[in-house]
Parts: C-alpha cells; structure tokens; sequence
C-alpha cells in the first residue's frame, strides 16, 4: 500500500480524507500503531470543507460538521 501512496507523492496528488482514514482503521486493527501514527502525521485531516449552499461556495471547519446540528449551523452561516 505504501508503494501506491510513494506513486502518487511521485505525480503531485494527495490521498482523499476517507482513504487515509481507511487506511488508518486497517493499521490500528492490525496493531500497526507507528504506521498509523506516520500516516496521521503525513496526511493530517483537513481544517476546513468547501461546500455549495445556493450557488455560492461556502468555506466551513470540518470540526463543526461532526456535530448533531449540522443543517442549523449551515443555515445560519448562509444568512452572514
């Protein structure tokens, strides 16, 4: 797996989020703790979330999407 990631550092393209996180699940099941911990240090979650609310694009912390009130919180940015 590490020579797909080696491939793709090599053509200037990142893992996508769910992936990495994939990919980590598989190393904590396996008791691979330091690849896990290399993966997450390599390829940090991202801070921010670029979505489309009513044909404007709309910059969000990722933080604020895990919540429960996830079409609140949208609505109420879409009205700033």
């Amino acid at each position: 797996m590490s020579y797909v990631f080696a491939d793709m550092e090599e053509l200037g393209v990142r893992p996508d989020v769910s992936i990495v996180r994939m990919l980590g699940d598989v190393f904590q099941k396996l008791g691979m703790s330091d690849k896990y911990d290399k993966l997450k240090n390599k390829y940090p979650p991202p801070t921010w979330e670029y979505r489309y609310i009513k044909g404007k694009r709309v910059r969000i912390r990722v933080n604020q999407l895990q919540g429960p009130n996830v079409e609140a919180r949208l609505s109420s940015e879409d009205m700033e």
